[in-house]
């Protein structure tokens, strides 16, 4: 969720870091997965190295809705790559990585343990 880590990881350089976007890196599947809203699909496709069909958008029922958050269609998309995953990193820290973001992920996870390795891609840039 840290642009700039998102950055750092594939390329993506575009001011939707007030909207819920992520960079998904499993640990099983060899090329990071992006989500973000639809209308900054496009950027994702111009600025990052992912081939098209790892770059996801959410659709915009996402979008400012009280009854559905954009970290449960994150969760769809880890769940859809990773089914069986136990732990999921987060960046804790990480300024638009809302309270709210985490809720809804935990509740769309619940067998799953969050861990949080807000330094990792810091520790990895600084190498």
């Amino acid at each position: 969720t840290e642009p700039a880590n998102i950055y750092y990881l594939s390329g993506y350089d575009a001011w939707s870091f007030y909207t819920v976007q992520a960079l998904i890196v499993f640990q099983e599947v060899e090329t990071p997965l992006w989500v973000g809203r639809l209308i900054d699909s496009a950027t994702a496709h111009v600025t990052t190295y992912l081939p098209a069909d790892r770059i996801v958008p959410y659709p915009d029922v996402y979008v400012q809705a009280a009854d559905r958050h954009a970290a449960q269609f994150i969760a769809d998309m880890i769940l859809c790559d990773c089914p069986s995953a136990k732990v999921v990193g987060v960046e804790m820290g990480a300024y638009y990585y809302t309270a709210r973001d985490h809720a809804e992920l935990v509740k769309a996870m619940p067998n799953v343990r969050f861990k949080d390795v807000e330094l990792l891609v810091n520790w990895v840039r600084f190498i």
